[in-house]
């Protein structure tokens, strides 16, 4: 954690989990600022994991669990899309996800509302 600014990509609990390990260690030694984390979320409902993103249904876990964690930031949500799907139905996909992420936890206000 010594480089990192920022993680794009946190898609499990046990990744949340690791970060917040790391970044409480890490902070403890050297005073860092916290670690941006933001939530990848899987629009595509057949990946089965292959492309990466959380369940839209897991997000607000994750959420919970990035924003209960000292030395994290929860910064956002980012979004896998499909490779070949109509873009406006994961738009909505997307928008349903942050809502739901919205309700679990408050929302930082550096966090654009939609």
């Amino acid at each position: 954690m010594k480089y990192a600014h920022a993680v794009h990509s946190v898609d499990r609990l046990p990744l949340a989990v690791a970060l917040a390990k790391a970044m409480a260690s890490e902070q403890e030694r050297t005073g860092r600022a916290p670690l941006e984390c933001f939530i990848q979320v899987s629009l595509d409902d057949h990946a089965g994991g292959h492309r990466g993103g959380a369940l839209p249904a897991d997000v607000p876990a994750l959420a919970a669990q990035l924003a209960g964690s000292a030395g994290i930031r929860l910064a956002g949500v980012m979004a896998v899309a499909p490779l070949a799907r109509i873009r406006s139905r994961h738009s909505k996909n997307s928008r349903s996800s942050r809502r739901a992420s919205r309700r679990s936890i408050p929302v930082p206000r550096a966090f654009p509302r939609a």
